[in-house]
């Protein structure tokens, strides 16, 4: 392979390393979208609940969108608190964590019962 090829060939190795590394550390969401989204989830497992006891929906569909909102609480916990910039964000964070949590909490006794 002639210089010129192999050093073009190396340049472009490395830009691609660096395209792959940059996609992969891609910053978090802002707080405002993940606050919403925690919010949302937390709505949805009050509806499910209620749903439920209704009759309305059936237990495995329940359990799947508890399993859901819990998958969501572990990966919104990692990245919400690089998000948060101040005090108050981070109070705010915490209670979307704890409303959700307790709505898991509630749906979890709902399908049991």
């Amino acid at each position: 392979m002639p210089q010129s090829a192999r050093s073009f060939t190396s340049c472009a190795h490395r830009v691609l390393v660096v395209l792959v590394v940059a996609v992969g550390c891609g910053s978090p969401p802002p707080i405002d979208k993940q606050l919403d989204t925690l919010s949302s989830w937390t709505a949805t497992l009050q509806l499910a609940k209620e749903l439920h006891g209704d009759g309305a929906i059936t237990a495995t569909y329940a359990t799947q969108l508890r399993d859901r909102a819990t998958e969501e609480v572990e990966s919104t916990s990692t990245t919400i608190a690089t998000s948060a910039r101040t005090r108050v964000d981070s109070a705010t964070a915490l209670a979307a964590l704890d409303s959700l949590r307790s709505a898991i909490r509630r749906l979890e006794a709902e399908i049991r019962s």
